[in-house]
């Protein structure tokens, strides 16, 4: 959530005020979505650097996938199995 708040601040120009009360308000309801103990992980992980707490978080709650619209991601067998991209087939 420190990165979406910085997110916030500096990609479109909220006031920390204002990002904060927007973070306050996803973590109040979305509470069950947020990731906890998967900075132990994050170590381990061997997908790009700055990328390395999406996956660990993605493993410690045992997702099934996970969605971005990001096409900069690379290399894309870091990411695999869990990488889905919409608009995308899927194939098993």
């Amino acid at each position: 959530m420190t990165e979406l708040e910085r997110a916030l601040i500096q990609g479109i120009g909220l006031t920390p005020a204002k990002a904060a009360k927007r973070v306050g308000a996803i973590r109040e309801h979305f509470a069950d979505a947020v990731v906890q103990g998967s900075e132990a992980l994050i170590p381990a992980m061997t997908n790009p650097v700055k990328d390395r707490h999406v996956l660990a978080a993605a493993v410690r709650s045992k997702s099934d996938v996970i969605v971005t619209l990001n096409l900069r991601i690379s290399p894309m067998r870091c990411w695999l199995p869990f990488l889905w991209r919409p608009g995308t087939r899927i194939v098993f």
